[in-house]
């Protein structure tokens, strides 16, 4: 049976000579990973540029053509090879590795819980291996070889407008401002799902979620970049509400009830009821049985939120989809258990002997079904997680 599928072409002209970018998309709604985009960026007479992007809009190959006077000719092509969202190497046409970029962990501490900013660690080409250097933001600054000599150097201005550059590697390296590629050509650079020209100082295209980011479709993070960041259009917490008590009193130091909270952006693409809570509770029956958007478990009423971050081979919808596969392989069968409360406050209180569940090994279940490690819960001393250490063992199938 034939799957459904949507063309949709859309235009925006930046009037500012850089060129018209047409756009054709084919979206199919079984899996958008078998999505095709592309996009043409042009100047009539003298260059063209075509993007071809896979579903989960990773730019995947880049053609350049020149204008011969009868047609365009095709000058060079240039297929990106990718870790999750993050660029790891350039090939040309025939496969053969152009530049090889190594990654560490970036701003966040992981591999990519900040988008790759501040993660570059070097670059590979055939005349060797150099060294990325980066201020505080994230932005590469210096391009050092192996004899520590200075092969590129940047200088931007407060939102990423280049101002100098100056090595003989300088113009070869495409990764700078914020760590992300810039796009000679068309002038702007591939923050992944949006494009962003430095000289305009804003976006060249619309938060993909329209109006459900607000009424400014041009916004990044609600403007509020001090206290807001937003990695690649997805967000999944692991948030806490201080348990209840359930033998008079509260441990000591005091509790947390954990759930999964997961808000997508382009909710469309990912199908489902958004937002959402993961979260377990004590059925009826004394069972640990599924409890998704519990009353209890409202983000708004959240004391405590984290951040989860998908393991480095899932992209984060990856991960939403095996979060999600986990509630539905678990079958409500694990004895619900109280964590332990002492006769003397904080003596053995929240103790929980390996083989006892509850709302926390839930959580922490999940995570582990859905190939992710169970992060470390950081409340600061002042809380604690009982049963979060015995995650529930969760069936493949």
């Amino acid at each position: 049976m034939k799957t459904q599928t949507e063309t949709r072409i859309t235009r925006m002209n930046t009037n500012l000579g850089r060129g018209n970018f047409n756009r054709k998309e084919r979206r199919d709604p079984k899996d958008q990973r078998d999505a095709m985009t592309l996009i043409n960026a042009q100047v009539a007479g003298q260059w063209r540029t075509a993007f071809s992007y896979d579903g989960l809009n990773r730019r995947r190959i880049m053609k350049n053509y020149s204008w011969s006077g009868s047609g365009w000719v095709q000058t060079n092509e240039m297929r990106l090879i990718y870790d999750g969202l993050k660029i790891i190497q350039e090939r040309d046409t025939n496969n053969a590795v152009l530049v090889t970029y190594t990654r560490g962990n970036d701003m966040s501490g992981t591999l990519q819980g900040a988008g790759g900013i501040g993660g570059l660690l070097a670059r590979t080409d055939t005349s060797g291996t150099d060294y990325y250097h980066a201020d505080g933001s994230g932005n590469v600054t210096v391009l050092m070889n192996a004899s520590q000599h200075i092969v590129g150097r940047y200088l931007y201005g407060p939102l990423g407008r280049l101002l100098g550059q100056w090595g003989a590697k300088s113009g070869a390296n495409v990764m700078r401002f914020s760590s992300k590629p810039y796009l000679a050509l068309t002038d702007d650079y591939d923050f992944g799902f949006r494009r962003y020209r430095p000289d305009l100082q804003r976006w060249l295209n619309q938060d993909p979620i329209g109006e459900q980011g607000g009424m400014n479709l041009y916004a990044f993070a609600g403007n509020d970049l001090i206290n807001a960041i937003d990695t690649d259009g997805l967000k999944i917490l692991i948030i806490g509400h201080i348990a209840a008590k359930p033998l008079g009193r509260l441990t000591n130091p005091n509790s947390y009830h954990l759930a999964i909270y997961i808000d997508p952006d382009d909710k469309a693409a990912m199908r489902g009821s958004w937002p959402i809570t993961l979260g377990g509770q004590k059925g009826s029956n004394s069972k640990l049985i599924n409890a998704p958007n519990y009353p209890g478990d409202a983000l708004e009423d959240a004391t405590f939120k984290q951040e989860l971050k998908p393991p480095p081979c899932q992209t984060e919808a990856e991960f939403i989809r095996n979060l999600m596969n986990a509630v539905h392989h678990y079958q409500n069968n694990l004895d619900y258990s109280l964590p332990n409360i002492g006769w003397i406050p904080g003596i053995k209180d929240g103790a929980m002997p390996p083989g006892k569940y509850n709302s926390n090994s839930y959580v922490s279940g999940l995570i582990n079904a859905a190939g992710g490690t169970p992060p470390n819960i950081n409340t600061g001393g002042n809380f604690q997680v009982p049963g979060y250490a015995n995650p529930i063992p969760i069936p493949d199938e």
